[in-house]
């Protein structure tokens, strides 16, 4: 399962088209933080799952996996309406909407509201991945 998930990262992180740059923010061909890392969570208000990490493409796919759970691959969007947010929608309806406080090479800090049952507002951190990468072993 590990070795199919990792397969699938390379893949979807190696799918970067040229096309993405107006999408990014820029008019130039390098696309924007966001796009240029593996989002690994810091730091999350909730019980979020360990090691759980975020790729976001500019075409408007994310990659969400952990070391816990399976990946979902979900859609991203910008929000005409707030400026800096991003509604995700997986299985087809709009799962939560992130506002992006703070993106840089290092970090990225956003705002998470679940978009159902008790709209949650998750402040979550991201450090991005600059090494080699393996989950923990979990307890048996």
């Amino acid at each position: 399962m590990f070795r199919q998930t990792l397969c699938l990262l390379l893949l979807v992180t190696g799918a970067v088209s040229a096309q993405t740059a107006e999408s990014a923010g820029g008019a130039n061909s390098e696309p924007g933080p966001l796009f240029a890392h593996i989002w690994r969570i810091t730091s999350a208000m909730s019980n979020s799952a360990s090691a759980s990490i975020y790729i976001f493409m500019p075409g408007g796919t994310l990659l969400e996996t952990s070391c816990v759970e399976t990946y979902r691959i979900a859609t991203w969007k910008a929000n005409p309406k707030v400026p800096d947010a991003i509604d995700v929608t997986e299985d087809g309806r709009l799962a939560f909407t992130a506002i992006i406080s703070a993106v840089d090479d290092q970090s990225l800090h956003l705002r998470q509201t679940l978009a159902f049952g008790s709209r949650e507002v998750r402040e979550m951190t991201f450090t991005a991945i600059d090494k080699e990468f393996v989950c923990p072993d979990l307890p048996r």
